[in-house]
């Protein structure tokens, strides 16, 4: 099927889905979640801060890969052609197996289409590369990329059964906790805006525990959500030492 056309991966959204769901510029405060919450007629399916990205660096506990680019079968670009050819030839020196080279090209692959939009071939490369990759860490990495491609694209549901996935291979990976508390977080103000108080709360404190989680390993990293914390009253003494 071709670009804008409904894709039987992802359901309903089309191959090429803009990250519709996130935040126009920046982080949104908590105070103005908490407004947004409370206006008639507001938008709490937004994001109450922006989700990390696929390519998103940790705070050291998942190795920052070598930036994808773009794909040269897709791209008549020059330097965008030069840069493809150094990355595979320093691929091909690494002294690590044939197999672990194979799954890099597919993971580097995924991340470009998922980055230019192409969510059902990023799928595709993603799930080559799990098929080959051993690493627990990387592992934990491709499943994280996938995550996000269903939370983009509003499949709540099982993007948060990847990202328990990839806790299972890699419990240190913040991004992957704080992209869950998100989740559980705008299920609350969606609850509070329907007049269910106590499933709010219910969703609130999930929230609170999986950030909390995600501080724990970045303190410093998310202060915009170290907030939330301190004003929600869920915040725990022991996340900032």
């Amino acid at each position: 099927h071709g670009v804008g056309t409904r894709c039987p991966r992802l359901g309903s959204s089309p191959c090429r889905a803009p990250l519709g769901q996130v935040p126009e510029q920046g982080a949104k405060t908590v105070q103005a979640a908490a407004a947004d919450a409370k206006t008639p007629g507001a938008d709490v399916r937004r994001w109450a801060f922006d989700p990390d990205s696929a390519d998103a660096g940790e705070d050291g506990s998942t190795p920052i890969r070598t930036p994808a680019v773009p794909r040269s079968q897709r791209n008549d670009n020059f330097i965008d052609k030069s840069f493809t050819v150094m990355a595979d030839l320093i691929v091909k020196l690494l002294p690590i197996d044939p197999k672990a080279k194979e799954a890099y090209v597919y993971y580097r692959d995924g991340l470009s289409a998922q980055n230019d939009g192409d969510y059902a071939e990023a799928l595709d490369n993603y799930e080559e590369a799990l098929r080959l990759e051993e690493n627990a860490v990387d592992r934990g990495e491709i499943l994280k990329n996938m995550a996000i491609i269903f939370m983009s694209n509003g499949d709540e549901e099982k993007s948060l059964d990847y990202y328990r996935q990839s806790l299972e291979e890699n419990a240190n990976s913040p991004s992957c906790l704080k992209n869950m508390g998100l989740i559980y977080e705008k299920w609350g103000r969606i609850a509070a805006e329907n007049g269910d108080q106590d499933g709010a709360d219910r969703w609130f404190d999930q929230a609170a525990e999986f950030w909390g989680r995600a501080v724990r390993l970045y303190p410093g990293g998310y202060l915009d959500i170290e907030n939330w914390l301190k004003s929600s009253g869920r915040s725990n003494v022991d996340v900032y030492f």
